[in-house]
């Protein structure tokens, strides 16, 4: 899936010809400085910039437990009950969250670590998270997807832009 291009972060696929699509229970985002390890529970800990908990179980918006105020806004997604908690169910279509650009997500220097439970009810190709920018830029594109029901796991970063 690619993104708007305007730096913000998208969940679930935007355009696509799938009939059923995954359920996204928690996720987080945790950036750190230099090569020092980081313990992040329960969206607490240091250099955390993004944590959502996928817990509201109604509304529109995703809200960041992080305290960043990166909180999305849901498109199509209907709540249902997760493995603990709430979930969204995404369709696979056209159901996606974005979080708009923001100064906490755009740290090139630093290290990052992206987290996601997730389910995938069948076969193929799910993104779970991606952000994309312009060429040229001096924020990061990153993109994770999973196939093969979870078997194949996909991260990739570009440190700038593209």
């Amino acid at each position: 899936m690619m993104s708007n291009w305007k730096g913000e972060i998208e969940m679930g696929e935007r355009e696509k010809s799938r009939a059923l699509g995954l359920v996204v229970a928690g996720l987080f985002i945790l950036l750190t400085i230099g090569f020092r390890a980081s313990l992040c529970s329960a969206g607490q800990g240091e250099g955390l910039v993004a944590y959502w908990k996928f817990d509201e179980g109604s509304g529109t918006k995703l809200l960041d437990a992080s305290g960043n105020g990166n909180d999305g806004v849901i498109h199509g997604a209907v709540w249902s009950e997760g493995v603990s908690g709430k979930a969204l169910k995404f369709d696979g279509v056209d159901d996606y969250v974005v979080v708009p650009k923001s100064a906490t997500l755009n740290k090139p220097d630093k290290q990052i670590t992206v987290m996601a439970w997730v389910k995938t009810p069948l076969q193929g190709r799910y993104t779970i998270l991606s952000r994309w920018l312009y060429e040229g830029t001096a924020d990061r594109s990153i993109l994770l997807e999973v196939k093969d029901k979870g078997a194949v796991a996909s991260f990739a970063i570009s440190p700038e832009g593209a």
